[in-house]
């Protein structure tokens, strides 16, 4: 069947019309999204477009005459142009449609961690404020925000690696956002996570926030590791703690420090935090500028055997020379020092001058050990053996000589490093110590699982007048005769500590009772003091 002229030119115009038609419905959406006069100009040239097709069909439906070549060409070029028209607005929408994804992805990415998916720091402030919004016209609803930190992580991604690590935040952020009452969870960058949750009454808190923990520490298991992490916790509430989103974060932020301070699951914001942060603030500055000042010395504290009292060693311990001449002990400094980055510079400060004192008395012939205390933290620093072996090629002296003192004042985190530390100082020739045995975190099992050559019984057990430690102090010396090495008491006072240790089998007593620790340009007068008196005594 062969086509006239005339329905071909029909069939043309409308196509065409039907494709301008088409365009008009996109149109219309695309204005509604973007209400600007330019989608306005474009419908009202479709509507035109519309009449102006719809006048030439009935010119064409009307008009008898055969159709000349200019009238067969307008009517192709109306067809191409409403299917210009159609394909114009067509790819215009998907683009803008494309536009608007991107857009939409961009917000989300700005509010979302990349890893986890959960709402971000961002997220968090914005949705914060919404609360306090929404708080200030219903002014009996209250909220508690919750920050969390995992402990032990990094080490972790430090004697793992990080994909390890990564895939453990993914699950815990999981097990984190799959919690009841909660109304929003995030991340707030590292392994610090935060939870929002509708009250604030302080026996619901505790209860969420066990729960909470007892949850998030259930074993995970990634790439055939089985991995349990404990978190603490602070908590600040609204409107009790802070009264804005950026002030109610902050307090969180401190009572999770304090939390992590004291080792408590969580803690409760209290405005009582700031004073004592201000004060740790200041003793912090104060730290800095001593050490920069070369306000510290070092103090030395002999070490006497218990069968006849002459000299074993002697102990280094720091004091601090305050600019009006006040001498600070190491109970003024350490105990803060631990829970700052100081306590390595510290430890090492210590250890170089002490090395340097050492080295003097030994060219001068004396013969005695060196005892430094040195905290769990300075052991599981990876970059502390290198240091202590250029400090023995600056201060040539027998690695025997050395003992090193570990104190248990801070629980073990990274038990491999430790062990590879200590077994490196050990081949070296350095000896171990166990310090204020019995009181540490884990003092039975480090004796299973690091060498050692010296427990040293803390002074607790000594100074107690009630007899009540002597069956431990009694244990702890047939520890130490189990595995061969001497065992030290320390805290010795009076002449019936002394004999009372004595009988009970330890090998080597310290304490005010023989000398108290003096200054190294004092030591070896004393040490010559005493050796005279040691001959008078043998004679």
């Amino acid at each position: 069947m062969v086509l006239s002229p005339k329905l071909i030119n029909l069939l043309l115009i409308a196509i065409g019309l039907i494709f301008v038609v088409l365009s008009v419905r996109p149109t219309i959406s695309m204005r509604k999204a973007n209400p600007t006069g330019q989608w306005l100009l474009l419908l009202t040239l479709l509507i035109c477009f519309i009449a102006g097709y719809s006048v030439q069909i009935l010119f064409l439906l009307a008009n008898q005459q055969p159709l000349s070549s200019n009238e067969t060409m307008l009517n192709t070029i109306l067809f191409l142009g409403g299917l210009f028209v159609f394909a114009m607005v067509h790819f215009t929408r998907q683009s803008l449609a494309k536009l608007q994804h991107a857009k939409a992805q961009a917000k989300y990415d700005a509010a979302h961690d990349s890893l986890t998916k959960l709402p971000n720091r961002y997220h968090l402030s914005d949705y914060l404020q919404q609360l306090l919004t929404k708080a200030e016209r219903q002014p009996e609803r209250d909220f508690s925000l919750l920050l969390l930190d995992f402990k032990n992580f990094k080490q972790i991604n430090i004697n793992l690696n990080h994909d390890i690590g990564d895939q453990l935040l993914i699950a815990l952020a999981q097990r984190l956002s799959q919690q009841p009452y909660h109304d929003c969870s995030a991340r707030l960058g590292g392994d610090k996570f935060a939870v929002i949750v509708p009250f604030c009454d302080h026996d619901k808190l505790d209860k969420y926030a066990n729960t909470l923990s007892q949850r998030l520490s259930q074993s995970l298991c990634i790439q055939g590791l089985d991995f349990s992490l404990s978190c603490a916790m602070g908590i600040a509430c609204y409107p009790s703690s802070a009264d804005t989103a950026e002030i109610l974060i902050r307090h969180a932020d401190v009572a999770l420090y304090q939390a992590k301070r004291s080792g408590k699951r969580y803690t409760l914001y209290s405005p009582d935090f700031h004073t004592q942060q201000l004060a740790n603030f200041n003793q912090y500055a104060k730290l800095v500028q001593a050490l920069a000042a070369n306000q510290f010395e070092v103090y030395y504290h002999p070490l006497l055997y218990s069968h006849d009292q002459s000299l074993y060693g002697v102990e280094a311990l720091i004091r601090w020379r305050l600019p009006n001449g006040k001498l600070l002990t190491s109970d003024d400094i350490i105990p803060f020092a631990e829970q700052t980055s100081l306590m390595s510079d510290i430890s090492r400060w210590v250890l170089e001058q002490a090395l340097c004192d050492y080295h003097g008395w030994y060219q001068q012939g004396y013969r005695f050990q060196l005892q430094i205390n040195l905290s769990v933290r300075d052991l599981e620093d990876a970059s502390f053996y290198p240091f202590l072996t250029a400090q023995l090629r600056r201060y040539p002296i027998p690695a025997q000589q050395l003992v090193l003192e570990i104190t248990e004042s801070a629980p073990i985190t990274d038990l491999a490093t430790l062990q590879q530390q200590l077994n490196h100082l050990h081949q070296l020739g350095v000896k171990i110590s166990i310090d204020d045995f019995g009181t540490g975190y884990s003092s039975l099992t480090l004796l299973a699982q690091i060498p050692f050559d010296q427990i040293k019984i803390d002074q607790a057990f000594i100074t107690d007048k009630t007899a009540r430690y002597h069956p431990l102090i009694q244990t702890i010396r047939f520890i130490g005769h189990q595995y061969q090495v001497p065992v030290i008491a320390e805290g010795i006072e009076s002449q019936e500590d002394a004999e009372n240790m004595r009988i009970m089998g330890c090998d080597i007593l310290q304490g005010y009772w023989f000398a108290r620790p003096m200054a190294a340009a004092s030591l070896e007068g004393w040490i010559k003091r005493h050796a005279l008196l040691q001959q008078s005594y043998v004679r």
